[in-house]
């Protein structure tokens, strides 16, 4: 009976820890994507400014070096930062007591500085909210650790329990007892350790990983955007397209249509106060517009 409690706590405890851990997993998986995305429609969008673009990607960078400082215990922010920021921007961030909040501000403020148009703008600031939901949901994580009290009532109640296995084993084990308690105990404090150690998950997380490949992907991007651009214009010559001046122009004049087809069609099938849409009036109006 009470190999069985014991068992139940140490299973509770180790899916506990796991399941944190798993959490913390899957959250920076979700920032290492932000990055790519915020990144690349960056490169894609941004005006052909120089400085402002590479405001965005090294903000970018730095953003998950900043949510790491504010969660792992022992790590400096300027340390993780230093060599992406300039040293104005350092001094800035350090400014915040939340880091990772003012990255997310500052990447921002630089999507609303780029004068995109609506779409593109939505699409952005997306990705800035992504960022800024994780870095909720991993204080979330840190600050909220497994109750105290379970944790040492389970310490005392393993430590009790391999104190008396050896006067449990003596009459079935008789000269073998002491190494069979030996292994015994191996098995139960090795079970119990791992549940502590991923009871803090961003203490054996490889953040450092994660953040060295977020800064390799996003300098890859950088320095093959030309050529992918290149490529995709030699693409669009072979296949015989218009100049891309003119293929926007008829994009616009496609999106104004539509755009006018979809104000005609709401007036003269849509009544305010009418049950029901009329699709008579849909039809004729489409046809006439065809026309």
């Amino acid at each position: 009976m009470i190999t069985f409690a014991l068992s139940l706590l140490l299973v509770f405890k180790t899916n506990s820890s796991f399941a944190r851990w798993w959490e913390g997993r899957v959250v920076w998986g979700q920032i290492v994507n932000y990055a790519r995305n915020y990144c690349r429609m960056v490169l894609m969008w941004f005006p052909q400014d120089p400085v402002l673009r590479a405001a965005a990607l090294r903000w970018a960078s730095a953003g998950p070096r900043a949510l790491k400082a504010h969660i792992r215990e022992g790590t400096e922010l300027v340390h993780e930062v230093q060599e992406i920021l300039l040293p104005g921007e350092v001094q800035a961030l350090l400014r915040w007591p939340n880091a990772p909040q003012g990255c997310g501000h500052m990447l921002a403020a630089l999507v609303v500085a780029a004068k995109l148009n609506p779409m593109q703008e939505t699409m952005l600031m997306e990705q800035v909210s992504l960022f800024v939901n994780m870095s909720g949901a991993c204080e979330r994580i840190f600050k909220t650790p497994i109750p105290s009290a379970y944790t040492r009532h389970t310490s005392r109640f393993l430590l009790i329990y391999l104190t008396m296995v050896p006067f449990l084993l003596w009459p079935s084990a008789k000269w073998f007892t002491p190494l069979v308690s030996v292994i015994i105990a191996f098995l139960l404090l090795g079970t119990e350790n791992i549940g502590v150690q991923l009871e803090e998950p961003f203490k054996v997380l490889a953040l450092d990983a994660a953040c060295n490949g977020i800064i390799a992907n996003i300098k890859d991007m950088q320095q093959l955007h030309e050529a992918t651009m290149a490529l995709v214009s030699q693409t669009c010559t072979e296949a015989g397209l218009a100049d891309s001046t003119q293929h926007g122009g008829r994009r616009e004049t496609l999106q104004s249509n539509s755009a006018t087809m979809f104000l005609k069609t709401s007036s003269a099938g849509y009544e305010p106060g009418a049950d029901a849409f009329d699709p008579r009036s849909f039809v004729r109006v489409v046809t006439g517009a065809s026309q």
